[in-house]
């Protein structure tokens, strides 16, 4: 028995969580990506499980339209620092948890794994910061949600598309309690794929990893490099378009299947809140001049994801921005990502036990558009658009 077709599966686990039977566990492929298994004694075909799929079923997001976008970043320089973007999911954070509520995100496990959990305090709530670029597993999280909602308690979760339209599938019914975030999601690669790294770099450095932050802003949001330390005290950053890990996520060799068919590929999002980065965010005015530390794209999809972010607005600097114009790069707005033909080729070395993970991907990507002297001008050209002459820029970038 097969709830659906395995490459439109998106590994959501909510078939898992409204099983009755306890019939259903999530068991990694052979790719590292999460599949329901179904055990035949325990089935009892109720259909449960279908109903409650989000690619098989119709689940629209709450209101349907946008209710307003913009481009916005944290004021506090701290906060915005330690954030991968703008800083805004924080703010929205502490304001569910002033109220007595509950913020669920995902985190590190111990075995450099993602997984959604949940914090009651600020200083718990700390790791669902900066952006972790693979898979979660969601584990029991929709169920204690539905606990926490039971209880009366205020819910922050944040997740991929996806894993909203899970949730708000597993609950059955609008939760006044409840508030979503998603993100523009570009696609997963699997933890196992992140696993294959991380023995690359362990061997690389004679050491333990200890430490792992993607894309820290040193120097800068628009110019940050992914950063691992080992136990022996060194420290792995290289240039983010150098980094093989995220050059093969960037380049869509390394996603999820159902990634390239991701029905919520569009601005129809399923959260009342959808955070990304604003890539092409660009201004005319010094008041945004320093958007360089971090600028969040935020799409308003709710009314109560505007009531949620009418009282963080004052702790933003935050401007109107149309949907489109963020589309121009987040291109998931639009579309899914599109399967490279050389894809498979990535997985088939993958599969292949003895390859390290600079050698499975190796003559795999191109770096071309994605470093180098145009993509810095580029950040130029946003920056100080206002100062320096565009047709000079546009010149410069036609070279």
């Amino acid at each position: 028995m097969k709830i659906c077709d395995k490459k439109l599966c998106c590994g959501c686990g909510v078939c898992k969580a409204v099983c009755p039977q306890n019939a259903i566990r999530m068991t990694a492929d052979e790719r590292g990506f999460l599949h329901p298994e179904i055990s035949e004694k325990l089935c009892v075909n109720c259909g449960l499980c279908r109903k409650r799929c989000p690619v098989l079923c119709e689940n629209p997001k709450p209101e349907p339209g946008v209710f307003a976008s913009y481009a916005a970043w944290n004021k506090n320089t701290k906060e915005l620092k330690e954030s991968t973007s703008g800083g805004v999911f924080w703010l929205l954070a502490k304001e569910i948890l002033a109220q007595n509520g509950v913020v669920f995100g995902a985190v590190w496990t111990d075995d450099w794994k993602v997984r959604h959990t949940f914090a009651e305090t600020p200083e718990e709530a700390e790791k669902f910061r900066q952006s972790k670029y693979m898979q979660s597993e969601i584990g029991d999280a929709y169920l204690q949600v539905r606990d926490f909602l039971r209880a009366g308690r205020k819910v922050l979760f944040s997740g991929t598309p996806c894993q909203v339209a899970a949730l708000r599938s597993f609950l059955g019914k609008p939760e006044p309690n409840l508030l979503t975030t998603d993100i523009i999601c570009h696609g997963v690669p699997s933890t196992a794929v992140f696993g294959r790294y991380r023995a690359y770099l362990e061997k690389l450095h004679h050491a333990k990893m200890t430490y792992y932050r993607f894309r820290n802003k040193v120097p800068s949001w628009a110019d940050c490099k992914n950063e691992a330390r080992f136990d022996n005290g060194e420290i792995h950053a290289p240039e983010l378009f150098e980094d093989p890990y995220f050059t093969v996520f960037v380049q869509n060799l390394s996603l999820r299947e159902s990634c390239y068919s991701y029905r919520f590929a569009n601005a129809e999002h399923p959260a009342d809140i959808t955070i990304a980065d604003f890539w092409g965010f660009t201004h005319n005015s010094f008041r945004f001049f320093h958007y360089q530390r971090g600028c969040s794209f935020i799409m308003v999809n709710t009314a109560r994801g505007a009531e949620a972010f009418r009282k963080i607005a004052p702790q933003l600097v935050c401007t109107p921005r149309p949907v489109a114009e963020a589309a121009g790069v987040n291109t998931n707005l639009l579309h899914p990502q599109p399967k490279p033909e050389n894809a498979e080729i990535f997985w088939k070395r993958f599969a292949d036990s003895s390859l390290d993970f600079a050698e499975i991907c190796s003559g795999l990507t191109s770096a071309k558009n994605l470093s180098g002297f145009a993509y810095k001008l580029q950040m130029l050209k946003a920056k100080y658009r206002f100062l320096v002459p565009v047709k000079l820029i546009r010149r410069l970038l036609r070279r």
